[in-house]
């Protein structure tokens, strides 16, 4: 049967077609590539295990798992990584080893570690199957990022009044090999490790992270982001997050003049970091710094809708009051999922935004430079958090048969890539990379499952299952910290019509968490 297909490709459920090119899957699973090397796609029981009528979806979900995996780095391989990149042991500097396991963002990066490829991954899907390393990640890298404070290299100035920066007559390149990170200049998006962190402890219930992180908040936003806030208009300066201000994307700005724009993905980051930290002090007993919160989060929601909502939402403010005349993929989908907008708002803004045969750009328009990276570019991973928000909004449906056949489409040559060249379909960048695979689990758990924790007590069940992949789908070990949960689907659409929990009727698919396995059956109709 056929999923998905447009004039460049078509997905279909045992194969992906593309001109003169094709990925198939065998009767027992196997995946062979348009290169012809057939790969394994079976799923260790350590993980959440997939079965549906659908062997693509079964297939690649496989691969999405295996690329999680394989990129974990354990703490010892790290050391060996990091004598090799300084010489000797000896010259390792201070606060790089991490004392748990981290991860490789792709296949072939060096040894830097990246707070936003972690986080984003967590808040896709990686924090379902590799909470553990999501934490010790992420906490390593605020002891980094503490460690290495507002140092900056040359050439990145910060021209904002106030902000106690030590440059060094260093490179960026020099900066980062010394400190195994970028200078604060190209991080101004930093906040996202709330988010990432936020979802593991929805995930688990690990409660012993709720105080790390309002420690951690409170020590960052006291030292670092508060610098950034423009009372003017009640903003938060930095770059577009993960759009670095390295790139040639901001219309001939450097560094330090791309750091005063106002982006609206990263103050939406903002937005929903500050609801986090509200939740958090409550959860800890402290209403008061709860209040104080939500007195920032609607403070922030109201400039955002003042700054941005009169211009349609475009990509960033300039520092002079006026606006770029792009929008960006992760601006919209965050305004959505974030509550920035309304429901009719967010679908006005998300159908309005341009797409193509392999992907949705970037931002749009392109600047039209040479480069296929943070320009001419889609990649998968803001893909998956469009989606999110089209599924949000009620596209259930189309949107998990688009996402599906733009992210099968890396079957052509076995593992989740980076970035795509938006107009042909070209891989670009990475191979096997953490977010992009990320997406994949977001498609499975968040959007087919319909896993919704908003509260770490409860774990409620909302799955759709399109007619198009089959009347049936087995997700089995699914992990909420000591629970565990066996799936059963059977039917079609987006309605739940029966439920049985352990072999008893219930009236809804909801859990309260225990440390228990359970069975739970959900029967689908239109």
């Amino acid at each position: 049967m056929t999923i998905y297909e447009n004039a460049a490709f078509s997905l279909e459920s045992n194969r992906f077609i593309e001109g003169d090119a094709r990925a198939t899957v065998d009767a027992v699973g196997r995946l062979t590539t348009a290169k012809g090397v057939t790969l394994e796609t079976n799923v260790s029981e350590a993980f959440p295990r997939l079965s549906s009528d659908c062997p693509m979806l079964d297939a690649m979900y496989g691969i999405a798992i295996r690329d999680q995996i394989r990129l974990v780095i354990e703490p010892e391989t790290y050391f060996y990584m990091l004598c090799n990149r300084y010489g000797h042991a000896s010259k390792i500097p201070d606060g790089l080893m991490p004392s748990g396991p981290v991860f490789w963002a792709g296949y072939g990066f060096p040894t830097y570690l990246y707070t936003r490829d972690t986080a984003f991954s967590s808040m896709l899907g990686t924090a379902y199957v590799l909470p553990e390393v999501v934490v010790s990640h992420l906490k390593h890298l605020r002891g980094l990022r503490r460690k290495v404070g507002l140092k900056i290299s040359r050439n990145h100035e910060i021209p904002i009044r106030g902000i106690p920066t030590k440059q060094l007559d260093i490179s960026e390149m020099e900066f980062a090999q010394r400190y195994n990170t970028n200078c604060y200049t190209r991080r101004t998006d930093d906040i996202v490790w709330v988010l990432g962190l936020w979802q593991v402890y929805l995930t688990t219930g690990q409660e012993d992270l709720l105080g790390y992180i309002l420690r951690a908040f409170h020590h960052f936003d006291a030292h670092f982001y508060r610098y950034f806030l423009d009372p003017a208009d009640g903003l938060y300066r930095g770059q577009p997050t993960f759009i670095d201000v390295a790139t040639d994307c901001y219309l001939g700005r450097g560094p330090s003049e791309t750091i005063l724009l106002k982006a609206l993905s990263t103050n939406c980051m903002y937005l929903q970091a500050f609801r986090i930290v509200a939740q958090i002090a409550r959860r800890l007993g402290d209403h008061e710094q709860g209040s104080v919160m939500d007195v920032r989060t609607g403070n922030l929601k109201r400039a955002i809708r003042k700054s941005f909502g009169v211009n349609d939402y475009p990509f960033y403010k300039f520092e002079d009051g006026t606006y770029s005349d792009r929008k960006e993929i992760l601006g919209l989908a965050f305004a959505v999922l974030y509550n920035v907008v309304s429901l009719d708002e967010g679908a006005a803004l998300l159908s309005s935004y341009h797409d193509g045969d392999y992907g949705r750009p970037l931002f749009w328009p392109f600047y039209g430079s040479d480069q296929v990276y943070h320009d001419n570019s889609s990649w998968p991973f803001t893909e998956g958090f469009f989606a999110l928000a089209e599924y949000k909004l009620g596209n259930k449906q189309d949107a998990i048969r688009k996402l599906m056949a733009r992210l099968c489409r890396h079957g052509l040559q076995g593992d989740f890539n980076e970035v795509l060249e938006w107009k042909t379909g070209a891989f670009a960048g990475c191979p096997g990379y953490l977010w992009s695979s990320a997406a994949y689990l977001a498609l499975v758990y968040k959007m087919i499952a319909g896993i919704c924790v908003d509260d770490p007590g409860w774990i409620r069940f909302a799955p759709v299952l399109p007619k198009e992949l089959g009347s049936r789908l087995v997700l089995s070990g699914l992990q909420f910290g000591k629970m565990i949960v066996d799936l059963h689907l059977t039917g079609n659409g987006e309605h739940v019509v029966a439920c049985r929990m352990d072999g008893r009727e219930v009236a809804e698919p909801s859990l309260i968490r225990d440390d228990r396995r359970h069975y739970l059956e959900i029967v689908l109709g239109t």
